[in-house]
């Protein structure tokens, strides 16, 4: 027969949690300038004392740590894990470190208020105790952008004013234009935020909170092989209105060779485009607040054609949305009836 002494007389308690980044095993990604942490970057988790543990006739996990804002697993610690742990009872003076907590979640987060928390565990688990809080950029996403598609998530299909490829490494205020719109999180915004306290790499990040003016996206949709004479744009995943829309605050533009553009902001009135013509048709049906779409025309001979669009058969597509945007997101962009 075995016999167990556990008269619980000390509750099991932990402190002092910390993370911080392990030194050489750090990856960046960078979208729309800001740096974020990529997926497989490791973190040191210290717990600096554990005490009056095994108090439960030895449970197979002693402490759980846990780091989800991060995009950290879950830690199930077991005593054998601890140093200065014993088998005896009320074990008192444990620690406990990892080196190699490494992001495995997939996700988005700028967060400055982010921490890891850990609790010993026993007859009852303990109260969380948090490391301090800190300002992170944390970004694991795959790309999911098409040619009919466009998710914000990463910048691969984004084009310079100028229609070359777009450069995500670049201060969004000081690159193209200058006055580039910001991909964070699977969202298109108006940049607003100062990063420069953000980590990984707080003195190289960018500071948008002084951002101004009209701020653009160029993209292209294009369908090889196929013509297209007009188009519903879709959107999902956002907080815009019709009247930002009618408005004028957020401009929608398409154009076939990047020189005359049609203003889907306005009604098509009829006969052949020129440039700054409205190409907006069937408002009574496609609208913002009806079905979270526009439909537009390339008016009479106007269609997609090879030789036409960014690399043939496609549109190009120009987004300008002024300072009252900011605050405003969108998440989805999409064209059908195509």
């Amino acid at each position: 027969m075995s016999i167990f002494y556990d008269a619980e007389n000390n509750a099991a308690t932990l402190v002092g949690v910390f993370i911080s980044e392990t030194a050489g095993f750090v990856l960046t990604t960078q979208i729309s300038g800001v740096y974020y942490y990529a997926l497989n970057s490791q973190f040191t988790i210290d717990i600096n004392d554990i005490d009056f543990i095994n108090s439960e006739s030895f449970p197979l996990n002693q402490v759980t740590a846990v780091g989800a804002e991060y995009g950290l697993p879950q830690l199930d610690i077991p005593g054998s894990s601890l140093t200065g742990w014993t088998n005896s009872y009320d074990n008192i003076n444990a620690s406990y470190q990892k080196t190699d907590w490494a992001i495995t979640a997939v996700l988005c987060t700028v967060n400055n208020t982010a921490n890891i928390s850990a609790r010993t565990e026993d007859w009852s688990s303990g109260a969380w105790v948090n490391s301090a809080n800190d300002s992170i950029c944390v970004f694991s996403l795959s790309d999911t952008s098409t040619a009919f598609y466009e998710s914000f998530r990463r910048e691969t299909r984004r084009l310079t004013s100028a229609w070359g490829a777009w450069d995500n490494t670049q201060d969004l205020n000081a690159y193209d234009d200058n006055l580039g719109l910001q991909y964070q999180c699977d969202r298109l915004v108006y940049p607003s935020v100062n990063f420069t306290t953000y980590d990984p790499l707080p003195g190289s990040q960018p500071n948008y909170s002084a951002s101004a003016g009209t701020r653009t996206l160029f993209l292209d949709f294009n369908d090889s092989g196929v013509s297209h004479s007009n188009g519903i744009f879709s959107f999902a995943d956002h907080n815009i209105v019709e009247t930002d829309i009618t408005g004028g605050n957020f401009d929608i533009d398409i154009s076939l060779d990047g020189v005359n553009w049609y203003d889907c902001n306005s009604g098509y009135l009829g006969g052949a485009l020129s440039d700054g013509d409205g190409c907006r048709i069937d408002t009574g049906v496609y609208s913002i607040t009806a079905n979270n779409s526009i439909r537009f025309t390339l008016g009479i001979g106007g269609a997609t054609l090879v030789g036409t669009g960014p690399s043939s058969w496609g549109i190009f597509l120009r987004f300008r949305w002024a300072p009252a945007m900011a605050g405003k997101y969108l998440g989805t962009f999409s064209i059908s009836d195509w």
